[in-house]
């Protein structure tokens, strides 16, 4: 079922350029979808608004909007679909151009396409009993303005060699991951439920870089950033934390589908050709997000997994709460002396 973020009761904005003048002061990927929708909302007397960004399931951009590779996915955080799915959204998508869907109980949906660099880079849906005439003179400015910003905050929350998040983002959004868990969710791609954490470091990659040189190895961090694009779901969180090791947020997975996820992952760059450098491998530790946890006990269990996969032959993946029901870890505090270290 099609969900819509709630809005919050605001005064409308007067003028488009209010909307966007509104829309300009978010700072935050999160704040920037749920303003877009509360501002086009009120701007054109909505009943309901639906963002929508467009997406490769494999990863990259979008070059054919229209290809059945491209899906649809609600933001912030929400469900995934083949653009298929919405037939005026493929047609906005397609003509660049806004596009009316009449609805059985009345009213009509208006899929209108949000800019993107070459083609549309996403879609805002909104039902109206009557749209207003000028509505897509008014959500035009307001829509290229958000497409703006989103670039903008992509950049400053992204790794600029693999377009990963950074650790200045992971920093800031690993709190609202231990605050998700154990929180009710509805679906598996929902941020609540069981979540694992797991950090990812390449195998033996300085000896790339002293071999090979950093370009080689900037292409190893590279392909192996898109092997994770391509793994994981775009409802997960992926970073990298930093130099040759990342991280990854899997929502709404128990540790035993975890390890399925995590073991896919690990064949794939095994298999992966490396050009130049040849065959790499990966080592992963991971752990269960606890609700009480503290940043950096939650990095502590899973770099303690990781550790040992690494002083254990590297190459594996390990589970930091098997290593503890096995003996082959010992339970340990990461406050010392009452200070946190994070």
């Amino acid at each position: 079922m099609e969900t819509s973020l709630s809005i919050d009761p605001v005064s409308p904005p007067t003028t488009p350029l209010d909307a966007v003048l509104d829309l300009t002061s978010t700072t935050t990927q999160a704040e920037l979808d749920t303003a877009v929708v509360r501002l086009a909302t009120a701007l054109v007397g909505a009943e309901a608004t639906t963002l929508y960004t467009l997406f490769h399931p494999e990863g990259g951009t979008v070059d054919d909007p229209e290809a059945p590779t491209a899906w649809l996915r609600e933001l912030p955080d929400g469900d995934e679909r083949p653009i298929t799915a919405l037939p005026h959204g493929t047609a906005a998508a397609a003509t660049g151009a806004p596009v009316d869907l009449p609805l059985p109980e009345g009213g009509v949906e208006v899929a209108y396409p949000i800019p993107g660099d070459h083609t549309p880079s996403g879609l805002l849906t909104a039902r109206f009993a009557n749209p207003p005439h000028d509505a897509a003179e008014r959500l035009t400015p307001l829509l290229t303005a958000y497409h703006h910003h989103r670039r903008l905050l992509l950049a400053l929350e992204h790794d600029a060699l693999t377009g990963l998040r950074n650790r200045q983002t992971f920093d800031r959004q690993i709190w609202e991951v231990i605050r998700a868990a154990g929180r009710p969710s509805r679906r598996r791609d929902e941020r609540g439920g069981t979540i694992c954490f797991a950090m990812l470091d390449i195998d033996h990659f300085k000896r790339v870089n002293d071999t090979f040189g950093h370009l080689y190895g900037d292409e190893v961090l590279l392909l192996f950033s898109r092997l994770i694009n391509r793994t994981f779901r775009q409802s997960d969180l992926t970073f990298r934390y930093g130099g040759e090791e990342f991280c990854v947020v899997l929502f709404g997975v128990t540790q035993e589908v975890a390890a399925q996820v995590l073991d896919r992952f690990h064949t794939a760059v095994a298999q992966h050709p490396f050009p130049q450098v040849g065959q790499q491998t990966v080592s992963i530790g991971y752990t269960q997000v606890r609700p009480d946890d503290q940043p950096g006990e939650l990095i502590g269990r899973s770099d303690r997994a990781l550790y040992y996969a690494k002083e254990h032959g590297r190459n594996q993946i390990r589970a930091y709460e098997q290593l503890l029901a096995d003996g082959e870890l010992a339970e340990e505090s990461t406050v010392v002396g009452g200070v946190e270290l994070f």
